[in-house]
């Protein structure tokens, strides 16, 4: 799975950050960090690892659910009217 670009929300200021999968990592200095919204979604943060030689922090978020395309019921397969 590749890394994705996003922006990673913390405290109301918006940064760049990477994803892959559940796995975020962003340039931050900052106070101990619970929730973030990812493209603007709220996520809970499970865990949280600093790198302090270069400020980078990874998070691991809750699954994020994938969006499912909603059912008309309607069949889409061909059927006989007659």
């Amino acid at each position: 799975m590749a890394w994705k670009e996003i922006t990673l929300e913390i405290d109301g200021e918006e940064y760049p950050a990477l994803m892959r999968g559940n796995e975020i990592s962003v340039p931050y200095e900052g106070k101990e960090v619970i929730t973030v919204k990812v493209n603007g979604s709220p996520q809970t943060v499970d865990s949280v690892s600093v790198d302090e030689r270069d400020d980078v922090i990874t998070l691991t978020v809750s699954a994020i659910a994938k969006e499912r395309k909603k059912s008309d019921d309607e069949s889409t397969e061909g059927g006989s009217t007659g």
